[in-house]
């Protein structure tokens, strides 16, 4: 996730930190580090941030021609402002993140051999 540094004249700061819900757990925002519950406590948090305006303007700053139909303009791996990016910019639903988590949870899928494809058509034929 990317540090932004935060001016100390920000009257949304104390001593040049942020003061978001996002400064106490700030892997619960990043799609790398976080998990389902978190990001989805993300989702909620930000909707009722105190200092959502603000972290609205720092996104349009800091990326100000994101666009969710052209991605490699957004921010990647994060939820920023309430809006859950994927490693590719793609702006991501709820869905979205349950299909991420759940895929991170499935250990590897295992290559399929010739031999295993025979057993398989040879088992759906005698059932």
């Amino acid at each position: 996730m990317t540090k932004h540094v935060i001016a100390e004249t920000d009257p949304l700061t104390t001593a040049g930190q942020w003061r978001g819900p996002c400064a106490d757990d700030p892997a619960g925002w990043d799609l790398d580090a976080g998990d389902l519950i978190r990001w989805l406590k993300a989702l909620r948090e930000c909707g009722q941030c105190p200092v959502l305006q603000r972290c609205l303007q720092l996104r349009a700053e800091h990326w100000p021609q994101a666009d969710p139909g052209r991605p490699v303009m957004n921010p990647k791996s994060v939820i920023w402002a309430g809006v859950a990016y994927s490693d590719e910019g793609r702006v991501m639903s709820e869905e979205s993140l349950r299909y991420m988590a759940a895929r991170r949870r499935l250990a590897p899928v295992r290559r399929q051999t010739s031999t295993d494809s025979a057993r398989a058509a040879a088992n759906r034929r005698a059932s």
